[in-house]
């Protein structure tokens, strides 16, 4: 037993460096770009000082530059994405079982905590939508926690609650799923 879970842990450990190598990578990659755009806006800049160009060209070149970062930036974003992304990253939502009609429906309902599970202080409703923290479901093994949370994560009504909890600031919706450690 204690064999398999030094295996797994020196596989997570060398998993672990080779993201950490394919994150410099990208850090790296992202750094020398910045140089690149850093040096092309003091060449415009440069221009815009030393040459008699028309206000609306170097308009024109200001904005293509603008539009050269944000492309950089987001290259940028896809390269930590893709640097962060395994074979079977999908494995564990997808073994997940959908739940039965109606088993959950009660999360997304119910605004008054049971009497039965007086622990939270308010429902998972209302935590959605004017909560902050962290709000823990916990279970014994095989309860359902999983089962519950990709009919969460996959619900209409929990992304429009959290849209009226982030008001007017962008929403960022996440998810990843994980039963065993030694998946990752």
């Amino acid at each position: 037993m204690d064999e398999e879970r030094s295996g797994s842990f020196a596989q997570g450990t060398s998993r672990l460096s080779d993201f950490g190598g394919k994150l410099e990578e990208v850090l790296k990659a992202n750094a020398k770009q910045s140089q690149q755009l850093a040096l092309l806006q003091e060449q415009a800049e440069s221009s815009r000082q030393s040459h008699d160009l028309g206000i609306e060209t170097l308009n024109q070149i200001w904005e293509l530059l603008k539009l050269s970062e944000t492309q950089l930036r987001t290259r940028s974003h896809n390269r930590v994405l893709n640097a962060l992304r395994f074979d079977g990253m999908e494995a564990r939502v997808d073994s997940v079982s959908r739940s039965e009609s109606d088993t959950f429906d009660w999360c997304l309902t119910d605004k008054q905590v049971p009497i039965s599970h007086p622990e939270p202080a308010i429902s998972f409703q209302e935590w959605l939508i004017r909560g902050n923290g962290v709000f823990h479901i916990s279970g014994k093994l095989g309860s359902g926690k999983s089962t519950l949370m990709k009919y969460l994560v996959n619900h209409a009504v929990t992304k429009t609650n959290l849209e009226k909890w982030a008001g007017s600031r962008r929403l960022i919706f996440a998810q990843f799923f994980s039963g065993n450690l030694d998946a990752v």
